[in-house]
């Protein structure tokens, strides 16, 4: 249903303990890495508090679906999950509000906002009922994204 919703899958994420050893343990699947990066992402929770979170994170060059490391960071959206396994899927959408809207009419709920320095959201994770989670990026971003991911 999200397919014919927002399109394909841009992303599949994992949350994982230490990047480098990921990206490590993943070199049997053959997969080209953008280089680390650690920004401080700044995350908007449902309550309207605003977390400054530091995570490395890479990125598969070459295409898409892509596959994302994100390290762990406690007390915050990039939590370990208790059994480890995907953390989230990602979807590139025109219109943020939009479709964060029509995915609050199928039961999904607001769990964060990543937002740019001056408060403009930049993406969003949103949660169904079931503890399954998506990020919406925005399509205006994309291309800085792919860029970053295939240098």
């Amino acid at each position: 249903m999200l397919e014919e919703t927002l399109g394909p899958v841009g992303h599949v994420a994992f949350v994982v303990p230490d990047v480098r050893e990921a990206m490590r343990a993943m070199a049997p699947c053959g997969l080209r890495w953008s280089s680390v990066t650690r920004p401080t992402a700044l995350m908007q929770g449902a309550a309207g508090t605003v977390q400054e979170v530091h995570v490395d994170y890479v990125a598969s060059a070459g295409g898409e679906p892509r596959v994302k490391l994100i390290s762990a960071v406690p007390g915050s959206v990039f939590e370990t999950p208790e059994r480890g396994g995907i953390h989230h899927l990602s979807y590139w959408v025109d219109d943020l509000e939009s479709a964060t809207y029509r995915l609050s009419t199928q039961g999904w709920s607001v769990e964060a906002t990543g937002l740019e320095s001056h408060g403009a959201p930049r993406f969003r994770y949103l949660i169904d009922t079931n503890g399954s989670r998506i990020e919406l990026g925005q399509t205006a971003l994309r291309q800085e994204f792919d860029d970053w991911a295939d240098s």
